[in-house]
């Protein structure tokens, strides 16, 4: 079985023989690796605070190299484990503080980074296409602002990323030499996230295909999935075990199960998150607009349903875009028309805001007509590939090299299928990034002759607007809660108020307040708030005065920026 031939094929004739042998990949790696530090050292990581979700889990990873158990907080959902003992690992040679979490992360990154640069290689990738492409993922607004938390996203996606490469080696090789650390990558990815299972679910099912229904070709097929999900039950045994399966465990295939009872429900959930995936996925891919927009023109003379079916997805997804204008950018978690990172302050009702400055409304919405578009486009473009290629049946199954297209192929359809059925954060479709140019890559064909020199120029003023946008997005992100956690700091240690009676953003009600018991007031327990006498605000409120203001320096607006902690009023002043 071989690889479809798409150009040198370079580094994919000395992995298997001895990586060191290929000079130029070491080098290439390290030229990725110096522009990766430099970039650390203009955002600035450093600062003791949690961001986002990653208090959860720097918990969790305390826990263990304190106590050595394995303790998930009730709020967590996913499994976990692979990331709290990368995290620990980190902590025990330089100590516990967030920013030796936030180092583990940025390392776990890079080392993404790196092994997608190698498949790009992989599959014939010249030098500097390689590198556009990878760019296409390293400086990804979500990719690179949560390469500077303890998030999860990327060390689920870097892991995925090994399984996949020793998965493709088997493929070619027929060896269990590589199905080895395949399955080995593919049990790590589980105990990250349970929906881990999707890569080996999607290697047993594209092996099925070709193989056909022989008993011993399916066991082994399907070997990776089964020996992943032994270790996904055999952990949460282990939790039970200890009475540590925390409460929201089964949140998502609760969610799952109740869709599932009704078909309506079923079809609504997809069509929606479809064309969210759409425009999500656009943006992600926005780089690779010029060529696409290029290959659609050159193909509607020939093939009118390309036209056709871009149509129906575009119309439609434009609708929509002018449906929910006032919501712009429609992002979830990460991006927001203020630039990146939640903004987890309680009754942060919506942007713009009067102390909060945002981009024009019409660079989103160019931004996302765009997305829309290049979405559409890329749609079109696989499902008429992919038709094209199987119009005679027989014959694809017969060129087994068509597994390197039905792999990743199904493993990207059974994750999204399976968040289609509940819902998703933007950060939950990066991971769609690498697998869509590699299925582009193949289907493509000779991929470095096809994409011309004012193609590459286009592609790469886009990541310079990307590079650009999450450079500044991400120095603003820490640079607020680099801010906000030091006026917390003042007014706890210097001022002596107990962080019990602060509500000071999600991040520090969870730090200070999760084992605490929160009144019985579902707006109080979702932001973890004991008590609300001083209140950290983008806004003035009635029932408050003004205890401190801070201003500070955003770059994405170029604008000053000002935050209160306020202080309830007594009785009286109301």
């Amino acid at each position: 079985m071989k690889l479809h031939n798409t150009g040198s094929n370079l580094f994919f004739k000395v992995f298997p023989l001895g990586f060191g042998r290929n000079r130029e990949i070491f080098v290439d790696l390290l030229i990725i690796a110096s522009v990766w530090i430099g970039l650390i050292f203009i955002v600035d990581p450093t600062g003791e605070f949690p961001l986002n979700d990653d208090w959860l889990y720097a918990k969790s990873v305390l826990i263990l190299i304190t106590n050595s158990h394995i303790k998930l907080m009730d709020y967590i959902s996913m499994t976990l484990l692979s990331n709290i003992i990368w995290g620990a690992l980190f902590c025990k040679l330089f100590g516990f503080s967030f920013l030796t979490l936030r180092v583990s992360n940025l390392v776990i990154s890079y080392i993404g980074i790196g092994i997608f640069y190698v498949i790009l290689r992989l599959f014939g990738l010249k030098r500097l296409v390689a590198y556009l492409f990878t760019g296409i993922l390293a400086f990804n607004p979500i990719f690179f602002s949560i390469s500077y938390t303890f998030m999860t996203d990327n060390f689920f996606l870097t892991v995925i990323l090994l399984s996949f490469l020793f998965f493709v080696f088997y493929l070619k090789y027929d060896s269990n030499y590589y199905l080895i650390p395949a399955i080995f990558f593919s049990v790590v990815a589980t105990l990250s996230r349970q929906i881990g299972l999707f890569l080996p679910l999607g290697f047993g099912l594209a092996v099925l295909f070709f193989g056909g229904l022989n008993l011993r070709k399916s066991i082994r097929a399907f070997l990776p999935f089964f020996i992943s999900l032994f270790f996904l039950i055999s952990y949460y045994l282990f939790l039970n075990e200890y009475s540590r399966v925390p409460q929201s465990s089964d949140y998502h295939t609760g969610i799952i199960a109740n869709t599932l009872e009704n078909p309506l429900s079923i079809a609504k959930s997809i069509t929606k998150n479809f064309l969210s995936s759409i425009y999500r996925i656009g943006f992600f891919l926005l780089p690779l607009l010029p060529f696409l927009i290029r290959y659609l023109y050159r193909l509607i003379g020939k093939r009118k349903i390309n036209l056709i079916i871009t149509s129906l997805v575009l119309i439609p997804s434009i609708f929509s875009l002018f449906y929910y204008i006032d919501k712009l950018p429609l992002f979830w978690n990460s991006i927001h028309s203020g630039g990146i990172g939640p903004i987890t302050l309680n009754n942060f009702e919506s942007l713009p805001n009067s102390h909060y400055s945002t981009l024009p409304n019409s660079f989103w919405l160019v931004v996302s007509f765009l997305s829309i578009l290049n979405g559409s486009i890329l749609f079109s473009y696989f499902v008429t590939s992919f038709f094209e290629r199987i119009r005679d049946f027989n014959s694809f199954r017969l060129n087994k090299q068509n597994i390197f297209i039905i792999f990743p192929a199904f493993s990207i359809i059974i994750y999204w299928l399976l968040f289609s059925l509940t819902y998703f954060f933007d950060r939950y479709l990066v991971i769609f990034i690498p697998f869509f140019i590699i299925l582009i890559i193949i289907l493509w064909g000779d991929i470095n002759s096809l994409i011309k020199t004012h193609s590459k120029i286009l592609m790469a003023l886009i990541l310079v607007f990307f590079l650009g946008f999450s450079v500044l997005g991400t120095i603003d992100y820490l640079n607020w809660n680099r801010i906000r956690w030091n006026a917390l700091s003042e007014l706890t240690f210097i001022d002596g108020i107990s962080p019990l009676k602060i509500n000071g953003g999600y991040e520090f009600n969870g730090w200070y307040c999760y084992y605490v018991n929160t009144e019985d007031d579902s707006e109080k327990t979702r932001w973890l708030v004991q008590e609300d006498e001083y209140i950290v605000s983008f806004d003035e409120k009635k029932k408050y005065n003004i205890y401190k203001a801070y201003k500070y320096q955003r770059l994405l607006p170029f604008h000053s920026d000002t935050f209160f902690i306020l202080k309830r009023k007594t009785l009286q002043q109301q």
